[in-house]
């Protein structure tokens, strides 16, 4: 991968591309193997980042008990001062 045009391959799979580039990527992906051989390991991460983007909350890792033994864990690790301000508002956490 090369790390200077590796941006061409994101911003074709999403549809960004310029216009004007569009024709020059496409030309690499007809006719150089290394090229399309790195544009696939993008779609494939981009796949697997999908997949693991997608996991359902019965997919997390802690219970309810855990989330909330681990909320009052930091908020009792921090400084008085920041404990006031947090304890003002609503603090959730999100896995």
């Amino acid at each position: 991968m090369n790390e200077d045009t590796d941006w061409w391959w994101i911003d074709y799979m999403e549809g960004e591309l310029e216009p004007t580039t569009l024709p020059d990527i496409e030309f690499l992906l007809e006719k150089s193997p290394a090229d399309r051989q790195n544009f696939e390991s993008w779609q494939l991460l981009k796949s697997w980042v999908k997949e693991v983007d997608e996991a359902s909350p019965s997919e997390c890792l802690w219970s309810e008990e855990e989330l909330s033994q681990l909320k009052l864990k930091t908020m009792s690790s921090l400084p008085s001062k920041s404990k006031g301000a947090c304890q003002s508002s609503e603090v959730s956490l999100r896995v």
